[in-house]
């Protein structure tokens, strides 16, 4: 029982370094750049979290509507933003 709960946790501290290393690397790459106007800024941001959804749709081999539906609602988003 103790080796099991060990594994487990051994398991959670490597998810959570992972993750940690991933966070850190995008939160680096969705900084649009300071030159552009707020609504662009706010279009391109949309536009990267858009795109790193359909990276974790990919990794966790999503049906293809759930790529429909991803890129529907960014195009949405991205539409509304650019428009306001």
């Amino acid at each position: 029982m103790n080796e099991e709960s060990d594994s487990i946790n051994e398991r959670v501290k490597n998810a959570l370094k992972l993750f940690g290393g991933i966070t850190e690397t995008l939160s680096n790459v969705l900084q649009p750049p300071r030159e552009l106007m707020p609504e662009k800024q706010a279009i391109y941001l949309c536009l990267g979290i858009g795109t790193m959804g359909a990276v974790a749709l990919a990794y966790v081999k999503a049906p293809w509507y759930a790529y429909a539906t991803e890129v529907f609602l960014v195009a949405t988003v991205a539409f509304l933003l650019g428009r306001k």
